[in-house]
């Protein structure tokens, strides 16, 4: 097995608590939609949405002193409330890359 290949299932095997309680969180947060709302299409979109988000929160809270548990909710809610949290992070770093630019 190639070494990149090797690594990237080392790094992936790290993640995937990660993934997995942002996923959840994001479950949970398109069960929780009205009926009227809900479509399997827009679970797949807000699953996939959930763990990019969490995987952001984990690298941003990695430094961190928090408790383990704290990082693990933050990660959970952060799944929870991805569209919410994408925005805000657009909103603040697509700012921040505008002022760098100028």
């Amino acid at each position: 097995m190639p070494e990149y290949f090797r690594e990237f299932l080392v790094e992936a095997a790290r993640l995937a608590p990660v993934v997995f309680l942002s996923v959840l969180g994001g479950v949970v947060a398109q069960i929780n939609r009205p009926r009227e709302e809900f479509s399997w299409w827009w679970l797949l979109v807000g699953v996939v949405a959930a763990a990019f988000v969490g995987i952001v929160v984990h690298f941003l809270l990695v430094s961190t002193s928090f408790p383990p548990g704290v990082k693990s909710a933050a990660i959970a809610v952060s799944g929870y409330a991805s569209r919410d949290v994408l925005s805000i992070l657009k909103k603040r770093f697509i700012r921040g890359l505008k002022k760098e630019i100028r």
